[in-house]
Protein backbone atom coordinates (compact mmCIF):
# COMPACT_ATOMS: atom_id res chain seq x y z
CA UNK A 1 0.00 0.00 0.00
CA UNK A 2 3.11 2.22 0.79
CA UNK A 3 4.59 2.10 -2.77
CA UNK A 4 1.04 2.79 -4.57
CA UNK A 5 0.59 5.80 -2.61
CA UNK A 6 4.60 6.84 -2.99
CA UNK A 7 4.22 6.10 -6.44
CA UNK A 8 0.92 8.31 -6.66
CA UNK A 9 2.32 11.15 -4.71
CA UNK A 10 5.37 11.16 -6.63
CA UNK A 11 2.52 11.21 -10.04
CA UNK A 12 1.08 14.12 -8.90
CA UNK A 13 3.47 16.51 -8.01
CA UNK A 14 5.33 16.19 -11.06
CA UNK A 15 1.67 16.51 -12.85
CA UNK A 16 2.18 20.37 -10.57
CA UNK A 17 5.47 20.64 -11.45
CA UNK A 18 7.57 19.59 -9.00
CA UNK A 19 11.12 18.70 -10.50
CA UNK A 20 12.38 15.39 -10.24
CA UNK A 21 14.21 15.24 -6.76
CA UNK A 22 11.43 16.90 -5.11
CA UNK A 23 9.27 14.52 -6.58
CA UNK A 24 11.68 11.80 -5.31
CA UNK A 25 11.91 13.38 -1.97
CA UNK A 26 7.92 12.99 -1.36
CA UNK A 27 8.48 9.35 -2.71
CA UNK A 28 11.13 8.19 -0.26
CA UNK A 29 9.36 10.55 2.41
CA UNK A 30 6.52 7.92 2.69
CA UNK A 31 7.97 4.75 1.82
CA UNK A 32 10.28 5.50 5.23
CA UNK A 33 7.66 6.42 7.09
CA UNK A 34 6.88 2.98 6.88
CA UNK A 35 9.56 1.73 8.29
CA UNK A 36 11.04 2.18 11.71
CA UNK A 37 11.74 5.57 12.96
CA UNK A 38 15.72 4.85 13.27
CA UNK A 39 15.31 4.92 9.59
CA UNK A 40 13.46 7.76 8.43
CA UNK A 41 15.79 10.30 10.36
CA UNK A 42 18.95 8.70 8.70
CA UNK A 43 16.85 10.12 5.47
CA UNK A 44 15.83 13.38 4.73
CA UNK A 45 14.31 16.43 7.39
CA UNK A 46 11.02 15.29 4.97
CA UNK A 47 11.16 11.36 5.76
CA UNK A 48 11.42 12.54 9.55
CA UNK A 49 8.52 14.86 9.37
CA UNK A 50 6.04 12.25 7.55
CA UNK A 51 7.17 9.39 10.07
CA UNK A 52 7.08 11.15 13.09
CA UNK A 53 3.31 12.71 11.92
CA UNK A 54 2.19 9.27 10.65
CA UNK A 55 3.18 7.68 14.05
CA UNK A 56 1.56 10.29 16.07
CA UNK A 57 -1.97 10.29 14.23
CA UNK A 58 -1.70 6.54 14.45
CA UNK A 59 -1.65 5.32 17.94
CA UNK A 60 -0.39 9.08 20.01
CA UNK A 61 3.13 8.68 20.73
CA UNK A 62 6.17 10.61 19.61
CA UNK A 63 9.06 9.01 17.73
CA UNK A 64 10.41 8.38 21.13
CA UNK A 65 7.35 6.53 22.00
CA UNK A 66 6.21 8.78 24.24
CA UNK A 67 2.17 9.86 24.69
CA UNK A 68 1.31 12.59 23.40
CA UNK A 69 -0.17 14.90 25.96
CA UNK A 70 -4.00 15.38 26.43
CA UNK A 71 -3.51 19.11 26.27
CA UNK A 72 -1.74 18.51 22.98
CA UNK A 73 -4.03 16.15 21.60
CA UNK A 74 -7.15 18.51 22.24
CA UNK A 75 -5.54 21.46 20.82
CA UNK A 76 -4.21 19.34 17.53
CA UNK A 77 -7.65 17.41 16.80
CA UNK A 78 -10.32 20.47 17.56
CA UNK A 79 -7.81 21.99 14.69
CA UNK A 80 -7.99 18.75 12.33
CA UNK A 81 -10.85 16.54 13.25
CA UNK A 82 -9.63 12.80 13.12
CA UNK A 83 -13.34 12.14 11.07
CA UNK A 84 -13.47 8.20 12.45
CA UNK A 85 -9.54 7.51 11.41
CA UNK A 86 -9.66 4.52 13.57
CA UNK A 87 -12.88 3.00 11.91
CA UNK A 88 -11.34 4.01 8.20
CA UNK A 89 -8.08 3.12 8.63
CA UNK A 90 -8.74 -0.30 9.87
CA UNK A 91 -11.40 -0.96 7.01
CA UNK A 92 -8.97 0.62 4.31
CA UNK A 93 -6.15 -1.70 5.63
CA UNK A 94 -8.08 -4.69 5.67
CA UNK A 95 -9.44 -4.03 2.36
CA UNK A 96 -6.10 -3.30 0.97
CA UNK A 97 -4.70 -7.10 2.48
CA UNK A 98 -7.84 -8.12 0.80
CA UNK A 99 -6.45 -7.20 -2.86
CA UNK A 100 -2.97 -7.41 -2.03
CA UNK A 101 -2.64 -11.26 -0.13
CA UNK A 102 0.91 -11.95 1.01
CA UNK A 103 2.20 -8.56 -0.54
CA UNK A 104 2.84 -7.33 2.97
CA UNK A 105 5.35 -9.65 3.83
CA UNK A 106 8.18 -8.23 6.04
CA UNK A 107 6.26 -4.82 6.90
CA UNK A 108 4.72 -3.95 9.93
CA UNK A 109 1.20 -4.89 8.16
CA UNK A 110 2.28 -8.43 7.56
CA UNK A 111 0.14 -9.55 10.88
CA UNK A 112 -2.46 -7.61 10.27
CA UNK A 113 -2.87 -9.46 6.68
CA UNK A 114 -2.54 -12.43 7.71
CA UNK A 115 -5.61 -11.77 10.49
CA UNK A 116 -7.36 -10.28 8.20
CA UNK A 117 -7.20 -12.19 5.01
CA UNK A 118 -8.40 -15.63 3.47
CA UNK A 119 -4.95 -16.82 2.34
CA UNK A 120 -4.07 -19.41 3.79
CA UNK A 121 -0.77 -19.23 6.62
CA UNK A 122 2.61 -19.93 4.90
CA UNK A 123 3.34 -23.51 5.33
CA UNK A 124 7.09 -23.41 5.27
CA UNK A 125 7.93 -23.95 8.43
CA UNK A 126 5.46 -26.59 9.12
CA UNK A 127 6.54 -28.52 5.60
CA UNK A 128 10.07 -28.11 7.28
CA UNK A 129 9.32 -29.77 10.44
CA UNK A 130 7.40 -32.27 9.04
CA UNK A 131 10.09 -33.64 6.75
CA UNK A 132 10.65 -37.45 7.01
CA UNK A 133 14.10 -36.64 7.91
CA UNK A 134 15.81 -38.33 11.41
CA UNK A 135 18.04 -35.40 12.84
Amino acid sequence: MTIDLANRAESVAREFGARLVEARSIWNAIVMHDMDFAIAEHESPEAMVVAAGAGADFDGHNPEGEVISPAMTHIVVNAIPRLQFKQRFIALLADHCGRKPGVQNGTWLEGFCRAHSDVAPDGTEEAARSAPFDE
